[in-house]
């Protein structure tokens, strides 16, 4: 009975310790946690994209925005069941749709920043093509020339792509580490059941 009572003390201290170094925000929050928050983030994202499109604030054609809804879609839920269920093999769709999104958002912010330093570079011109009416609008409401307003606009959407490309970075940081968490909490599991069919057979 000693000998049980201390290996189960020992499992359980060796799951504490794990618990521990699966921490982050500052050691605030564990790593599942964290992750669930962001399945919850990304459902809100697609949620809003659908609204707009309904809406018809989205100028993206129906088929394309059905599309990114539904790849989104099957990896945030892959996401939530992979936490849910401690199965870091369900994590990995959400993993490579953001690595991808941030490779996509990488070329933007670059695309953007060559907007905003020369406005007449090809990136410039297509966003001024892209945004005539509203950027002469705005142009003419703020006295600005209007490829100082191009510049302006290229500049705030640089800033706003490169910290959305910092997000999935660290979206792809946290799924990564928590599917690491469940494969080492499997292990600790798979090293529990031996000894624990061994007592029962005794």
């Amino acid at each position: 009975m000693s000998d049980e009572a201390s290996d189960t003390e020992s499992v359980g201290s060796t799951q504490k310790e794990l618990d521990e170094n699966y921490r982050c925000c500052c050691g605030k929050l564990h790593i599942t946690t964290v992750t669930y928050i962001i399945t919850f983030v990304s459902t809100f994202f697609i949620v809003s994209n659908l609204m707009m499109k309904l809406a018809g604030y989205s100028e993206t054609a129906w088929d394309w925005e059905l599309l990114f809804l539904v790849v989104d879609s099957i990896a945030s839920v892959s996401l939530f069941y992979g936490v849910y269920s401690k199965k870091p093999a369900f994590i990995q769709p959400f993993v490579v749709l953001s690595i991808i999104t941030t490779s996509f958002l990488i070329l933007l912010a670059t695309s953007m920043a060559s907007a905003a330093l020369d406005p007449n570079s090809y990136s410039g011109q297509d966003l001024e093509l892209e945004m005539h009416k509203r950027l002469s609008d705005a142009a003419h409401q703020l006295s600005l020339q209007f490829k100082s307003v191009v510049s302006l606009v290229a500049s705030v959407c640089f800033f706003f792509v490169l910290l959305s490309a910092m997000a999935h970075c660290w979206y792809v940081y946290v799924a990564v580490k928590c599917a690491k968490y469940f494969r080492e909490l499997k292990c600790i599991e798979d090293a529990i059941r031996p000894d624990e069919i061994s007592v029962q057979s005794q």
